[in-house]
């Protein structure tokens, strides 16, 4: 599975936006990818996202 995440900055870091009601921040873009895998398993902790395909794109 592919998906494509919106990075876009704020004063602490990063606001992810992974789907229309779906969003988290991390505070280092390096640690984005982590961070939408980490939130997917725990909204569907019966799917393993860790082989998902995310595309990152910052904004701003």
């Amino acid at each position: 599975m592919k998906i494509s995440v919106k990075a876009t900055p704020w004063e602490n870091g990063w606001e992810l936006k992974i789907a229309p009601d779906q969003y988290t921040q991390v505070e280092k873009l390096a640690d984005a990818k982590k961070q939408v895998i980490d939130y997917l398993d725990t909204v569907d902790p019966t799917q393993n996202h860790s082989d998902w395909g995310i595309h990152l794109s910052p904004e701003g």
